[in-house]
């Protein structure tokens, strides 16, 4: 039996689960700047009124001109665009956003108020009436040289905010830029602050706030330097915070995919210089649900595989000319290997090496550059791709990133490290190439990465999460998110819980790229269990990103994405670059429901393969309010819902419900849901549920009466395997006839009957017998009415 109920996964294939609506374009404001490029969008909601806010500006750059702004009035279903706030612009970076309730939201931004100097900028605004109306901006009373990722959290009942954010502290100058998480609070709304104090240690960074359901503060940041995940709380609303927690470990700076993005390789930071633009912030987020697992705390982050490096080989030369397959230098896994390139600007051509491998090994590569330019030149690209050649044809399964070169950097530069499972067995190639009016000298290092045993990430990075039912005390050993092939990176996770303490997890997957890396989609997973387990992904978008382009704007995903619980409905936003034709990416996103309750008025919801067909049955807890409760049937090969014939009743009285779908075809597989239609006009959905249909039992048969027991009455339902004359009586426990039912000729098939009949009295209270007699054979079920 299929039962969707409060916080129960309600079938085998959680696929089936979901509603999701298409995905569709958030409608840009009216003002467009120069270097359009939509990314980091932020969503907040209070009711079904929306907030939604981004960075609009080059995507590779740390800079950008403006943030843009729209509003929802019914719960994400219609965005209508916002002019930009400010306009003209000075804000840069991701935006962070909270609602505030009564209508009222809170933006926080970085300033650029000087050069050199930053500060933070938060703007309160009212939606209302269908416009939202600015009622503050306000610059926070104090400045850095380098402000960034900030983050705010709200306290609705005090109004009470609390934010933080990384300070840098000379990260324009290219010399030693220590980072450090800052916090800070305000007991009235932001009208006054607290001096901001200093959470991490050195290396700590891309911080998040989040307020657990009695009133704790939490922060949790990435600290680069020791590669780990840590935590903070408070416990007197962020007066004071306890120690620093370890998380997990964090191994996250591995290089793969296939966004270009500038590396600053003038400050030695090991997270500011992120290759792909992937966020390895922590997300973090406390269950505020009514379910067991409140006050639960959850962190989720991109991670890589733990295991040590194997041994090394010989050191290779390359052999000219190897600057084809054909002529591919041969080496082995354990080699350095050594050689150098001539830009491809001045018609060079790409060194080529070949290696045999093993399908389920993993590689690891690293190495060093070494150029000096002259003249001295302010960008170049040194490309180094893994690809592999099934049936003839190359397919590029990683590459690096993009070097940022400065005159005053160092000659020489380290290669970050990157992993690849090698998908089968057969000749791996590794190209290298580079651009600038200059040759480069490059080591690389061919190792093997013993993975540990027990480790959740592997290769190319995946989404890994954390949880605490202690509040941030202790934690749970990392669990893997997606399910994707470990080939493919997953990356930008962000979470929310809904008020039945549902886990929901987003982040953008790979796995619909042949070429491993270029193509990416959001997905979307969910916990019923606090974060022990998730159902297994699905895909929010009917179409893929590309980033495979020419143009460096187009190149980068953005630091965050968006996702928030507004009602039933779970809203998730995505800067999507699916027309490569278009200078800039575009905001996109989607909604989803979950199966499982939905609505205080249905209480139950049962589905399971019978003798006769599928038996679904619900119960109504509450009809007020309630229009209809319809039954809808889609078939696994047949996309599309459509109400099922033969329902019983109106839909919408309390009590139980019960519909058999004798049409249902043995062997196949069905959805139920029920479409719940409110006084308010909400439309919403019970379910679904998945069932495979069982081969019908030729035999005369009962199906449970239902209600059972019931009160003063009940409905009756028989399956004839062939036509004739049929009696059908109910008998008390002494063994005296009550009632005839039925008495006459019946159709092979399925009858139903309620008893007593509508118009007559309710039967007395007690144990019956209902016996049907046809064709030589005899079945009884038996019944219980009570008061």
């Amino acid at each position: 039996m299929l039962v969707a109920s409060l916080g129960l996964a309600i079938a085998a294939d959680a696929r089936a689960q979901a509603i999701i609506e298409p995905d569709r374009h958030v409608p840009l404001s009216i003002w467009e700047t120069s270097s359009q490029h939509e990314k980091d969008p932020v969503v907040a909601f209070d009711g079904a009124r929306g907030l939604m806010m981004w960075d609009e500006g080059s995507g590779g750059s740390l800079t950008s001109v403006t943030h843009h702004l729209a509003y929802t009035l019914d719960a994400g279903e219609t965005w209508v665009s916002l002019p930009p706030r400010p306009f003209p612009p000075n804000r840069m970076g991701p935006p962070a956003l909270v609602a505030a309730g009564g209508g009222s939201f809170h933006t926080l931004s970085v300033d650029a108020i000087l050069y050199r100097e930053m500060g933070l900028i938060l703007d309160t605004g009212t939606l209302a009436s269908g416009s939202l109306v600015w009622t503050r901006s306000q610059r926070l009373p104090w400045s850095h040289t380098a402000v960034l990722y900030p983050d705010i959290a709200c306290d609705r009942a005090s109004g009470a905010l609390h934010i933080t954010y990384t300070h840098y502290d000379d990260i324009e100058t290219g010399w030693f830029s220590p980072c450090r998480v800052y916090y800070a609070r305000s007991p009235d709304g932001g009208v006054t602050w607290s001096t901001p104090v200093i959470l991490s240690g050195e290396g700590g960074e891309r911080s998040r706030v989040a307020l657990g359901p009695e009133g704790e503060v939490y922060v949790a940041w990435v600290d680069a330097v020791g590669e780990r995940v840590q935590l903070r709380r408070s416990d007197d609303a962020g007066a004071t915070f306890g120690d620093v927690r370890d998380v997990a470990a964090h191994l996250d700076n591995r290089n793969t995919g296939v966004y270009e993005w500038w590396e600053p390789t003038y400050t030695p930071h090991p997270v500011y210089t992120d290759d792909m633009g992937v966020s390895n912030a922590p997300r973090l987020v406390v269950d505020h649900g009514t379910g067991a697992t409140r006050g639960r705390v959850h962190l989720a982050w991109t991670d890589h595989a733990s295991g040590v490096r194997g041994p090394q080989g010989e050191a290779r030369g390359e052999i000219e000319p190897n600057q084809t397959l054909e002529t591919a230098t041969l080496a082995a896994i354990g080699d350095d290997l050594y050689g150098s390139v001539p830009s491809a600007d001045v018609g060079g051509d790409g060194d080529v090496w070949a290696f045999d491998g093993v399908a389920g090994q993993v590689i690891e590569l690293t190495g060093t550059v070494n150029w000096k330019p002259d003249p001295p030149y302010w960008e170049t690209r040194f490309q180094l791709m893994f690809c592999e050649v099934p049936g003839g044809g190359l397919v590029q399964l990683a590459r690096t990133n993009t070097v940022k070169f400065e005159a005053s950097g160092p000659p020489v530069i380290a290669l970050r490290p990157m992993l690849v499972t090698l998908p089968r067995t057969g000749r791996y190639y590794l190209i290298m190439g580079g651009a600038g009016p200059y040759w480069i000298g490059y080591g690389v290092f061919l190792r093997e990465w013993q993975v540990d045993a027990g480790s959740v990430a592997r290769d190319h990075r995946d989404v890994v999460l954390a949880s605490s039912a202690d509040r941030g005390g202790s934690w749970g050993g990392k669990v893997r998110v997606g399910d994707a092939p470990h080939l493919y990176d997953e990356s930008h996770p962000e979470m929310v819980v809904d008020s039945l303490g549902r886990l929901h997890v987003t982040w953008l997957d790979r796995r619909h790229e042949p070429g491993c890396g270029a193509l990416t989609d959001p997905y979307w997973a969910v916990s019923f269990d606090g974060g022990g387990s998730f159902t297994p992904g699905q895909r929010l978008s009917t179409a893929s990103t590309t980033w495979w382009t020419s143009h460096i704007i187009q190149q980068f995903p953005g630091e965050r994405n968006a996702l928030a619980v507004t009602g039933e409905w779970v809203c998730a936003y995505w800067t999507d670059h699916r027309d490569a034709a278009v200078p800039g990416a575009d905001i996109w996103g989607t909604r989803m429901q979950v199966g499982g309750l939905v609505s205080s008025a249905v209480g139950r919801f049962v589905a399971e393969p019978g003798a006769t067909g599928v038996r679904i049955e619900w119960h109504i807890a509450n009809a007020n309010a309630l229009l209809s409760a319809k039954l809808e049937r889609e078939a696994a090969t047949e996309p599309g819902y459509a109400e099922l014939a033969g329902q019983w009743g109106d839909g919408t009285r309390e009590g139980a419900h019960v519909v058999v779908d004798g049409g249902a075809v043995p062997g196949r597989t069905y959805r139920y849901r029920l479409a719940l239609r409110f006084a308010d006009g909400r439309l919403l959905h019970q379910g679904p549920i998945e069932v495979t249909a069982a081969a019908r039992v030729l035999a005369l048969a009962w199906e449970p009466p239902s209600p059972n027991p019931g009160v003063g009455r009940t409905r009756l339902a028989l399956s004839m395997p062939g036509a004739g004359e049929a009696e059908v009586e109910v008998y008390d426990v002494a063994g005296s006839r009550v009632r005839r039912v039925h008495a006459g000729a019946l159709a092979a098939g399925r009858h139903t009957w309620e008893w007593p009949r509508p118009g007559e009295p309710p039967a007395a209270p007690g144990i019956y017998l209902i016996r049907a007699e046809a064709n030589g054979r005899a079945v009884t079920t038996r019944m219980v009415i009570t008061r």
